[in-house]
């Protein structure tokens, strides 16, 4: 019970110093620098994020160890090019949850319309393909999920993160999709053994996202309905074999001790 009353606490707490954080810097922004909220939300939001993660860092109490157990190490070549397929395919399968489920929650056009309205410019462009994901991994899938596994089953930390980043998201259809993304991404921080693993997807799958809006990748039905297809196999086929190199990996360094 006292774990639990830990891992309350400590996700209460995250979430109520990055609203009032959230706040202050929307104040400061939108009145004193003249920022549109709406326009300029995704600039207001990455400001917002990162003076969270300055504070939280500057509070800690050991930098080098906050550093070290949320594995920020180099990946290779290969495996970026993997986590790039997988991208494209966790895409897909997104657009294709979003497409079976916007008729019964047709309220959803409006959020999609907000996002297309707030990637008006370069700059709000880049926040949210970049600096959005960074934030939403360090936090979720850097500080949340360390602190569930060292306090629970690794498949039941796996799963409490996921369902945080899905209700952080605030609507159903969102909720539903992040929720999936959010498993895909620290099982790729897993295979990877570092954290840029779960950012260069989260980015990926970002970029994508501000194509479909731009309309950039809805060519007509029959192109889409190709590219979405193509998409779930590249997922299929790109995830078998990141788990026959994992489990390879784990054979290899088993008997190499042995």
């Amino acid at each position: 019970m006292k774990r639990i009353f830990k891992s309350l606490g400590l996700g209460f707490g995250l979430l109520v110093l990055h609203c009032l954080i959230g706040s202050i810097t929307v104040d400061i922004f939108t009145k004193i620098f003249k920022l549109h909220l709406q326009q300029d939300e995704n600039v207001l939001v990455t400001l917002g994020s990162y003076s969270t993660l300055a504070i939280l860092y500057y509070i800690s109490l050991n930098k080098n160890k906050l550093v070290n157990e949320y594995n920020f190490k180099k990946i290779c070549i290969k495996d970026i090019i993997y986590i790039i397929l997988l991208g494209i395919g966790i895409d897909s399968i997104s657009t294709i949850i979003i497409n079976s489920l916007i008729n019964i929650f047709p309220g959803y056009i409006e959020v999609t319309n907000k996002m297309d309205a707030s990637t008006n410019s370069i700059i709000s462009i880049i926040c949210f393909v970049v600096f959005i994901p960074i934030f939403e991994e360090i936090m979720c899938r850097g500080i949340i999920f360390n602190h569930l596994k060292r306090n629970y089953s690794i498949v039941s930390a796996i799963i409490i993160q996921a369902l945080i980043f899905g209700l952080l998201h605030g609507n159903i259809i969102q909720s539903t999709y992040t929720f999936i993304c959010g498993i895909v991404f620290v099982l790729v921080n897993i295979y990877c053994g570092s954290i840029f693993g779960g950012i260069i997807l989260h980015i990926i799958f970002n970029l994508f996202g501000v194509l479909y809006l731009k309309n950039l990748l809805t060519f007509n039905e029959f192109y889409s309905t190709i590219y979405l297809s193509l998409g779930v196999l590249i997922f299929a086929y790109i995830g078998f074999k990141m788990i026959l190199n994992y489990k390879k990996h784990n054979i290899k360094n088993k008997y190499s001790k042995v």
